[in-house]
């Protein structure tokens, strides 16, 4: 007895170069005296995407997140924007993760970008508004959990 093979044979189509569906539209970057090629056909090349529409709200909302911290630092917790972006991710990580000290809320919702002064302010600002709960452990630290 012998086994034969049975060896199929597929037509595949060549993709264009530049990936699947560019086709050969090259599009060149819209920013002024910028002659350089865009990536998937997108309107500014990697040295201007600042000028994308998109990038310009993310760099605005981080500029008034930037400028309400040094608010909050320098005045308190009558600063704090319960609305806005900030407390928003604060009460989505402790949604996340539970009820966390302010000092581990420093490190991982604030980074080392500011000090625990801070914290308190958004914490203290929350906690007046019914949106979190305040309470101590047993070494003194402020606890923070949702309300």
């Amino acid at each position: 007895m012998s086994s034969s093979k049975v060896i199929r044979v597929y037509s595949v189509e060549r993709v264009p170069s530049g990936g699947m569906g560019a086709g050969n539209r090259t599009r060149r970057c819209a920013t002024d005296n910028c002659d350089l090629t865009t990536r998937e056909g997108k309107a500014h090349c990697p040295e201007h995407v600042e000028h994308l529409p998109y990038v310009q709200r993310v760099l605005r909302d981080l500029a008034l997140m930037e400028d309400e911290l040094e608010r909050v630092r320098l005045f308190g917790w009558k600063e704090v924007d319960v609305n806005g972006q900030r407390c928003r991710e604060i009460l989505m990580h402790l949604s996340t993760h539970g009820a966390r000290t302010e000092e581990r809320l420093l490190r991982e919702v604030f980074g080392s970008s500011c000090d625990l002064s801070i914290v308190s302010s958004y914490a203290d600002a929350l906690h007046m508004k019914r949106m979190v709960i305040l309470g101590q452990t047993t070494r003194g630290s402020t606890v923070v959990s949702l309300a």
